[in-house]
């Protein structure tokens, strides 16, 4: 099974948004932006994006620091 499909639609739009962002930037963004950029109103909704995506092995990240999420598996998006 691809991973593409075993993601969401929203996931999907959610990792768009973060690759886009890192392409154009160079770093990642950090939490508050991704709500600003996703247009989700809850910290906490997108910290559950981002778990969710580490936890399917899409992302990466160090604990209680800001900017280190990494995308670590391509995707065709």
């Amino acid at each position: 099974m691809m991973i593409e499909a075993a993601l969401t639609k929203k996931q999907i739009d959610f990792l768009k948004v973060l690759i886009t962002y890192i392409k154009e930037h160079q770093f990642p963004p950090t939490i508050r932006e991704l709500c600003e950029l996703t247009g989700l109103k809850s910290t906490s909704t997108v910290k559950g994006y981002i778990d969710r995506l580490v936890e399917k092995g899409i992302l990466e990240r160090e604990d209680d620091k800001p900017r280190t999420l990494r995308v670590v598996k391509a995707l065709n998006i």
